[in-house]
């Protein structure tokens, strides 16, 4: 226990700069190769992982059996925007393959200049 990782995404892969952070979609089979919002999160989701990846260069070893504390902040420009909830499934699902005891806070805040997400685990 006790090892912190932090990472700060900024924007979305459609607007690396601007964007607000994508919520969670759930989403059938046939619903992922058909549905736009369903496409979107998959992009979103993809785009979270290779940002942890640059950061780190690996995926943290979790198998899913102990606890583990992810906390996250979204930072939204104007009020289009996912609920903050939906945001922190969404981090948790592109980190974790399996996410059933992941816990952690969700924050949120609006800004003026860098839409996107602050997130904090601790193992």
């Amino acid at each position: 226990a006790g090892m912190r990782y932090e990472l700060e995404i900024i924007g979305n892969q459609e607007d690396p700069k601007n964007g607000n952070p994508i919520p969670y979609e759930r989403m059938t089979q046939r619903g992922k190769w058909k549905n736009r919002r369903a496409q979107r999160y998959l992009a979103w989701k993809k785009y979270v992982q290779e940002c942890w990846l640059e950061k780190y260069g690996r995926f943290l070893k979790y198998d899913g059996s102990e606890s583990i504390r992810l906390d996250v902040t979204c930072l939204f420009r104007g009020e289009n925007h996912g609920d903050p909830d939906n945001i922190y499934k969404g981090i948790a699902d592109a980190l974790f393959a399996n996410d059933k005891h992941v816990f952690g806070r969700i924050n949120f805040a609006h800004c003026t200049d860098r839409p996107g997400v602050r997130i904090e685990i601790v193992i």
